[in-house]
């Protein structure tokens, strides 16, 4: 089984550094064996030192070439992140604080999910700055697009 080697933070791209092999009395089918299915892949939430890695932690990987986007983590605030899958455009809204939200990112495409909070979403370079900038406002909210 791998594990990891220190603590990781959601979106954190795997390197070979990250993780190790260790000896494990337990198997689950979700636990993932193999380096490179983890390697040059993001983490889906945080992770502690010695942590088992399981699928559903190390997201899929996502072919953004020639697209002029960006993959990047949003942790929604709602629990959104079940409602929408691999594929979906959706607009992300950050909240003012003031009981108010605006569009940080529109028709960003979802390219993975993670955890129940956890989406990776592919976004242009602009909106990945305004994402990124927003990050301490609680988490955002998803609205889906036809």
């Amino acid at each position: 089984v791998l594990v990891v080697t220190h603590p990781i933070v959601a979106g954190h791209i795997f390197k070979a550094t990250d993780i190790k092999a260790a000896h494990s009395l337990v198997t689950w089918q979700s636990l993932v064996t193999d380096p490179a299915d983890v390697i040059g892949r993001p983490a889906a939430r945080d992770l502690d030192a010695g942590e088992p890695l399981t699928r559903q932690v190390v997201l899929a990987p996502t072919s953004l070439a020639g697209s002029g986007r960006v993959a990047m983590t949003v942790e929604v605030s709602t629990g959104d992140a079940h409602l929408v899958r691999s594929g979906d455009q959706v607009d992300v809204l950050a909240s003012d604080g003031d009981g108010s939200a605006r569009v940080v990112a529109s028709r960003a495409l979802v390219t993975a999910t993670g955890t129940d909070r956890v989406i990776v979403v592919a976004v242009l370079p602009g909106e990945a700055l305004a994402l990124a900038g927003s990050r301490d406002t609680g988490g955002y909210t998803l609205v889906l697009r036809p």
